[in-house]
C-alpha cells in the first residue's frame, strides 16, 4: 500500500525503466492495490450455530442464561466487480475506521450471556461475531500505469459477541 495512488500518494508513480533504454518499456509503475472512499454502513451479526429462544410463561420477570453450543470462525466476505486482497481490504479499513478488523476471527465454546424477559416474552440469543460493513472504491494500480477501480462492499470480522432481544 502506499504507492501511488494509494494512502498518502497521488495519482500514478512513474518511475524509470530498470532497463534505462527508451522504448515501450521506459516507464512503468509500482503494482499497488488500496481501499479508499471508505464509509461505515454498520455492523452485522454473523451466527455460528443456531439462535436459541426461551419463553418466560410465568408471571414476573425471568432471566435466561444462553451459552455457547458450537464454535466457528468466520472470515470475510467481499463484493467487487474486481477481485481484491482480503488483507488490503481489511487492512485499509481498519485504518479508515479506527477498528480492529480482522481477515478471519473464531466465536469458541464457553462464552455465555443472559437475557431477562418479561412474563409472555421470549428471550432470544444469537452467538456469533459482529462485522463492520464498509463500502468504498478498490482501486488497481499495474506496472504498466494502467488502473481500474470499482465500488466495492466488505463484511470484516471485528469481535466476538452475542446479539440479544426479547418479543
Amino acid at each position: 500500500m502506499g504507492f501511488g495512488g494509494g494512502p498518502g500518494g497521488e495519482g500514478l508513480d512513474p518511475v524509470a525503466s530498470p532497463s534505462g533504454k527508451a522504448g515501450p518499456d521506459s516507464t512503468f509503475c509500482h503494482y499497488d492495490e488500496w481501499y479508499s472512499s471508505v464509509s461505515n454502513q454498520g455492523k452485522t451479526m454473523q451466527a455460528v450455530g443456531a439462535t436459541q429462544a426461551d419463553y418466560n410463561g410465568t408471571g414476573s420477570d425471568a432471566t435466561s442464561t444462553f451459552s455457547a453450543q458450537v464454535s466457528g470462525t468466520v472470515t470475510a466476505s467481499i463484493s467487487s466487480s474486481l477481485s481484491a486482497d482480503a488483507n488490503t481490504v481489511v487492512a485499509d479499513a481498519s485504518m479508515t475506521m479506527g477498528a480492529s478488523l480482522s481477515v478471519s476471527l473464531t466465536a469458541s465454546l464457553g462464552n455465555s450471556t443472559t437475557v431477562t424477559a418479561k412474563p409472555g416474552q421470549t428471550a432470544y440469543a444469537i452467538y456469533g461475531v459482529w462485522r463492520l460493513r464498509t463500502y468504498g472504491t478498490y482501486n488497481i494500480q499495474r506496472e504498466d500505469c494502467s488502473t481500474s477501480s470499482a465500488a466495492l462492499t466488505a463484511w470484516s470480522p471485528w469481535y466476538v459477541g452475542w446479539q440479544t432481544w426479547t418479543s
